[in-house]
C-alpha cells in the first residue's frame, strides 16, 4: 500500500466499520479530517487507520474525547506512516505508548499495580486494512479510489446505497 492511495467515504466505513454520520461528525469536530478532492472527502491511508483505531478504542469503552487525545499523542509521537503500523498501542486513556516488541509490552505491563490498560495490536489493525482494501480496487495518484464492489453495501447491519 503505498501512502499515495486514497480512500472513499465508502472505503472507509467498510474498511473500520464505522458509518458516514461517525465520520462526518469526527470531520465536523476535526477529530479526523481528510482532505477534500471533487467535493468528496478523500482518506489518506493514516486517516484510515485513525478510524480503524476509533472504533477498536470506542469498543472498548473510551470516550471519543480521549479517543481524540490518544490520536493527537499518536500523530506526535509517530510522524511517520510505518510508525502507526508495526508494534503495540497501549493506553489508559491518559498515558499513550506505542511500543515495538511483544517483550517490551509484557515487561511494561508486569511493572504497573493496576493493569488497566488497553493492548490493540497495531500490526493486525494495518492488516485488516491491508486485507479489507485488496477487495478494491485502488487508482494511485492524487484521485481517490475507486471501488469494484457493488454500490449497496451492509455496515453493521444499516444498509447503505
Amino acid at each position: 500500500m503505498t501512502p499515495e492511495a486514497l480512500y472513499s467515504t465508502a472505503q472507509v466505513q467498510r474498511v473500520a466499520c464505522v458509518t458516514a454520520r461517525q465520520l462526518q461528525w469526527w470531520d465536523e469536530r476535526g477529530i479526523l479530517s481528510p482532505a477534500q478532492h471533487d467535493h468528496r472527502r478523500a482518506y489518506e491511508p493514516r486517516q484510515v487507520m485513525g478510524a480503524l483505531l476509533f472504533r477498536e478504542l470506542l469498543e472498548r469503552g473510551f470516550t471519543l474525547r480521549i479517543c481524540a487525545r490518544i490520536w493527537r499523542s499518536i500523530e506526535r509521537q509517530a510522524p511517520e506512516w510505518s510508525d502507526i503500523t508495526r508494534g503495540w498501542l497501549v493506553t489508559n486513556g491518559e498515558r499513550v505508548m506505542l511500543l515495538g516488541e511483544r517483550d517490551t509490552v509484557l515487561a511494561f505491563l508486569e511493572q504497573r499495580r493496576t493493569p488497566i490498560y488497553a493492548l490493540i495490536s497495531l500490526d493486525d489493525l494495518a492488516a485488516r486494512m491491508t486485507e479489507q482494501t485488496a477487495r478494491c480496487t485502488l487508482r494511485r495518484g492524487p484521485g481517490v479510489a475507486r471501488e469494484a464492489v457493488p454500490a449497496r453495501v451492509e455496515v453493521r447491519g444499516v444498509r447503505e446505497a
